[in-house]
């Protein structure tokens, strides 16, 4: 017999964190985030994604033992728009058990009623930003890389008997710089673009990090404003996720293009810190895990000098008719990266399935998919 419960107790929260630990504890290719990074994103008190979104949380139990864990959230109706008006679920988690699952699902449909919006979408871990989305379908043997999803291939019968339907894929690919197929013409191309008047490539400067990170801000929603599931950062949330990063971040691997000194777009390449979090395997980073952290940062950094995700790449609507987004690609992939080490994995995620402007580069340069990830969606009956 399952029980579901409102996470509303400092022991609940235990239990919502701990369900993890307790279905991949023998799974080879799962990566033990610690849990205050876990603990940092769905802080309703301190994370400014709050500042806009509504949540609630729930655990299922079985004789007294987390068994499964879901999270829901909605724009609060001022900020919504028409195209906003569904909820996201996440961080879901559940036992080989589809009654588990159900018990979840309902409870997410029901707050989502409640919450007036038209349908829930999910799995999404806050949003389609900077953190976990996607139900992972294909490429089971592979350990995920920093803010990718990994769960067990039963997940997937739980969405399809519920009645949730397919809204979106997700790729992943994977990039080995010295095997991309650069034509002579590609060259030409990059040395024609970085020899234009105006037109300036650097990395970021570390000594004015947050007035740099602001100065993106309008160039990461305005890139993206056009692409499917989007919603906008604020500024308090971009500044948020680029905290997160900092200290693990390269600033060489974070590619500013500006014209006549103003940014009209960027990339942004980070190493696989999961490398390091697979190797730590610890619950919780404080008060001793924190130096196993650091001290596989400093002293035993191989795989994660070596294994590179490709977080984002975006060029302003108003800049892309000038192929502005291959140079940054060539300039990432042809010169940065293989100067960092010929022999460095990247993964490129996450792409949409229909994004063909950026998925025909990709796969015409020697690309390869690595993961596909499913966005489900179910209406919500009001």
């Amino acid at each position: 017999m399952f029980q579901l419960q409102i996470v509303s107790n400092r022991q609940q929260q235990r239990d919502f964190f701990e369900v993890p630990w307790k279905i991949y504890h023998d799974d080879p290719y799962w990566v033990p985030v610690p849990i205050e990074m876990i603990a940092d994103q769905i802080n309703t008190r301190t994370h400014p994604f709050f500042q806009r979104h509504d949540a609630q949380f729930w655990c299922v139990y079985s004789n007294s033992i987390p068994v499964g864990r879901i999270a829901a959230f909605a724009l609060r109706p001022e900020f919504r728009t028409e195209t906003e008006n569904y909820a996201t679920f996440g961080y879901f988690e559940a036992i080989d058990q589809s009654g588990v699952a159900h018990l979840l699902f309902h409870a997410v449909l029901e707050w989502a009623a409640i919450q007036g919006v038209a349908f829930i979408r999910g799995p999404i871990n806050l949003n389609l930003n900077f953190y976990e989305c996607g139900l992972l379908v294909d490429g089971f043997d592979v350990s995920p890389t920093i803010s990718r999803p990994y769960n067990p291939r039963y997940y997937e019968k739980f969405f399809i008997s519920f009645g949730f339907q397919k809204a979106k894929d997700l790729k992943a690919y994977d990039i080995s710089p010295k095997k991309l197929n650069f034509s002579e013409g590609d060259i030409e191309k990059y040395h024609y673009l970085t020899n234009l008047d105006g037109l300036r490539i650097r990395e970021l400067n570390p000594q004015n990090f947050t007035q740099e990170v602001t100065s993106l801000f309008e160039v990461y929603n305005e890139s993206l404003k056009n692409n499917w599931g989007f919603t906008p950062f604020t500024l308090d949330e971009f500044l948020h996720s680029a905290n997160e990063f900092k200290l693990i971040y390269t600033p060489y691997l974070v590619t500013i293009l500006e014209v006549w000194g103003e940014p009209i777009g960027f990339s942004l390449i980070l190493p696989d810190i999961n490398t390091i979090y697979k190797k730590i395997n610890c619950r919780r980073l404080f008060p001793f895990g924190i130096f196993k952290l650091l001290w596989y940062l400093k002293f035993d950094n191989k795989e994660f000098n070596h294994n590179f995700r490709s977080v984002f790449l975006g060029i302003k609507q108003s800049h892309r008719h000038l192929f502005l987004g291959n140079l940054l690609f060539a300039e990432n992939f042809w010169k940065r990266v293989p100067a960092l080490d010929p022999d460095v994995q990247v993964e490129a995620s996450w792409i949409l399935e229909d994004n063909r402007a950026i998925l025909d580069v990709i796969e015409n340069l020697g690309g390869t998919v690595k993961s596909t990830y499913r966005i489900y969606q179910n209406n919500v009956m009001q």
